[in-house]
């Protein structure tokens, strides 16, 4: 169980996709959040003038369905909510528990309190509940209407000819959601077998390789690295021996490569000069280039690899991309990753607060945009507007 708020940005799929109805929207909540969501509140942010998707929100159901515990929830949340330049929300509570009441009545409905709560302090701060929707046992209820017409006492299936054209659209840009928390959890977590022969090829690398490299033979490095995680993933797939592959050098790499590069890279990072080049790189080149998502697999498999007092600086680095990527549970997952193995890693305190209260990760681009390659090396950032990198 977690209490903490996990948030999805603009730069998931509600931003390129309109839906119409209540199950097409609630087709796409998984692809938001990442996972199929069970006992959970999921809040969308929508702003003005088309009520765009600005931020996606999932908590854990508090445990009691009492006055006391939804106040507790709606005033951590709320003001969080607020800072995201939103003027309306729409509510969904996933619960196990169907709606067995037969009087017809909104007011009946499980966890009715928490959205009373919800929409009394959204008000306050100027926004607007358009819709809350309860989920449960394949079939929704609204708390705000309980017309016979459009909201019957059992509830309508969420299954529909829209639900399903959403759904099909999103499968067909490639998209796919866990499902559960704990399976989008585990792309995170060490593999033990792979850390320890990174770590025998760092202990290899010879001191004078360990020099900090200029930007572009670290760009290099980067990109041969987050090239071979993304092809050894596509392989594992379905293409064993990599005979279909696209003749790119990536396919040719052995494994022995593939952890001498990412032992390579482990080391650069340790460098906070060459850390935040990577991150500068990262958000204004690849991510730009080749899209978040296979960006974010392969930061994740290259942070599986790292050894201990070697992790903090990749999963920093995952947890800001993942963060501007808008997966907020696999940020979260990372940053905690990045203070577990150094509890002082100043970067990875920042990315923690940023993430944990929900600021907006067009932060991070508008940060990176005002600051040079030569800034980034130095550390000294001046107070006239970076020249253009070309790469």
């Amino acid at each position: 169980m977690t209490t903490s708020p996990e948030y999805a940005s603009p730069n998931r799929p509600a931003d390129v996709l309109s839906v119409r109805s209540p199950s097409a929207l609630l087709a796409s909540v998984p692809y938001l959040v990442g996972f199929t969501p069970t006992m959970s509140l999921v809040v969308l942010m929508l702003a003005a003038p088309r009520s765009r998707v600005v931020m996606t929100v999932r908590v854990d159901l508090p445990t009691s369905d009492g006055e006391l515990a939804a106040v507790a929830l709606v005033s951590e949340l709320v003001p969080r909510l607020s800072q995201v330049g939103a003027d309306a929300a729409i509510a969904v509570v996933y619960t196990d528990v169907p709606d067995d009441t037969d009087t017809g009545s909104r007011w009946a409905h499980p966890h009715c309190n928490l959205m009373v709560e919800l929409d009394r302090e959204l008000d306050l701060q100027g926004i607007r509940l358009n819709d809350a929707i309860l989920v449960a046992a394949g079939r929704r209820w609204s708390y705000l209407c309980d017309l016979p017409d459009c909201c019957p006492v059992d509830g309508v299936p969420i299954e529909d000819d829209e639900a399903q054209a959403v759904r099909a659209r999103l499968v067909w840009q490639g998209l796919a959601p866990a499902s559960s928390r704990d399976e989008v959890v585990a792309r995170v977590q060490s593999d033990e077998i792979a850390q320890q022969l990174v770590r025998d090829q760092i202990a290899a690398i010879p001191v004078d390789d360990r020099e900090p490299r200029r930007p572009k033979a670290l760009y290099a490095l980067l990109d041969l690295v987050l090239e071979e995680a993304n092809a050894l993933q596509f392989r594992g797939a379905g293409e064993p021996d990599g005979s279909d592959s696209d003749g790119s050098d990536a396919w040719e790499a052995t494994d022995e490569d593939r952890h001498l590069h990412i032992a390579q890279l482990l080391v650069a990072l340790q460098s906070i000069a060459a850390r935040d080049l990577v991150l500068r790189h990262l958000v204004l080149v690849w991510a730009r280039r080749r899209g978040a998502r296979p960006l974010m697999d392969a930061l994740c498999a290259v942070m599986r690899c790292a050894p201990a007092s070697y992790i903090a600086p990749i999963a920093t680095v995952t947890a800001l991309l993942s963060w501007q990527a808008g997966d907020g549970l696999i940020a979260m997952e990372a940053v905690t990753r990045a203070l577990a193995d150094d509890p002082d890693y100043s970067m990875a305190k920042l990315a923690y607060t940023a993430i944990d209260a929900g600021l907006p990760p067009q932060t991070l681009v508008a940060m990176f945009d005002q600051i040079s390659e030569e800034e980034c090396m130095t550390g000294r950032v001046s107070a006239s507007p970076p020249q253009e990198t070309r790469y």
